[in-house]
């Protein structure tokens, strides 16, 4: 018998895109990507994404049925000791923010020279 897969946190929280979508739900691993028809919307799901969704999933008191739909979407679980991690997100500076502030500076360089 094959070892089941396992995954880390860090390692779900990068599928958090439409196109690969996985979540943690009490330390199992799901790829929702494939998962369109979700009766409250594919954004309750997309929140979740790359996340620990086990409390959100328990306040819903989902049915049997749709808790035995969820072996279709299994691919593993979570390495044993490894923990959850917030993972923050990179913050871009807009170009365009960029741009007006270095035209600014070159504006104010401009007339103090002038």
């Amino acid at each position: 018998m094959a070892a089941e897969q396992e995954y880390t946190y860090l390692e779900v929280a990068k599928h958090k895109k439409e196109d690969s979508l996985w979540v943690v739900i009490h330390g199992e691993v799901f790829d929702l990507s494939t998962f369109k028809k979700h009766p409250g919307g594919f954004e309750v799901l997309f929140d979740k994404g790359g996340k620990d969704a086990s409390e959100a999933f328990d306040d819903v008191n989902h049915s049997h049925k749709s808790r035995g739909m969820m072996a279709t979407y299994r691919i593993g679980k979570i390495k044993e000791g490894d923990r959850q991690v917030e993972v923050k997100e990179e913050k871009s500076v807009p170009w365009l923010l960029v741009v007006v502030l270095f035209a600014l500076l070159a504006g104010a360089l401009f007339i103090l020279r002038g």
